[in-house]
């Protein structure tokens, strides 16, 4: 065992203490907290997202097996599909058009992410942070709505109708007997 020194004290203080006064440190937390809150949310409706569009597939596959479908079932679903793929337009970009490396308007996680680089400094946030932020903030409460409609009313509906057509269980479905 090598020896590595007796314990040692030391203080932590922000960079540049000198130029900030205690509103501008306050000022400095308030941003990283709300910038914070709004990164968990846009990463969890990112995750959210996904997670329901993989449960459309596999909802389009359950209703293949059955003898005629729906078809006000089935436009539906599509609509779900088609609505839970703009959400994720809105969160990530268009995804052809970044792999054709062709301009286009910021993405809500483009946004969050220039928001939360202001979290990397004790210096308070750059007005182009903060528009980032502000920008962001009303982006996401209008995303999560339709998020939730779309999950929560939306894709509730198809599944009760499901149950009463005897389609075959889907994950995340509780079957009816």
């Amino acid at each position: 065992e090598t020896p590595i020194g007796d314990a040692q004290t030391f203080n932590v203080v922000p960079l540049y203490l000198d130029l900030m006064q205690g509103s501008d440190r306050a000022a400095v937390l308030d941003f990283q907290k709300k910038a914070s809150r709004l990164q968990r949310a846009v990463m969890g409706a990112d995750k959210a997202t996904a997670e329901a569009l993989t449960h459309v597939q596999l909802i389009r596959r359950a209703l293949d097996q059955i003898a005629g479908p729906d078809p006000k079932l089935v436009a539906k679903v599509n609509e779900a599909y088609a609505a839970l793929h703009d959400i994720n337009d809105q969160i990530n970009g268009d995804p052809i058009l970044r792999r054709a490396n062709e301009p286009q308007p910021p993405s809500l996680m483009d946004r969050v992410n220039n928001a939360v680089n202001g979290l990397t400094t004790t210096l308070a946030p750059t007005a182009t942070h903060r528009e980032a932020l502000d920008i962001a903030q009303k982006q996401t409460t209008d995303l999560l709505a339709r998020l939730h409609k779309v999950v929560g009313t939306d894709l509730a509906s198809i599944e009760q109708q499901m149950n009463a057509l005897g389609a075959p269980w889907t994950p995340g479905r509780i079957p009816s007997f």
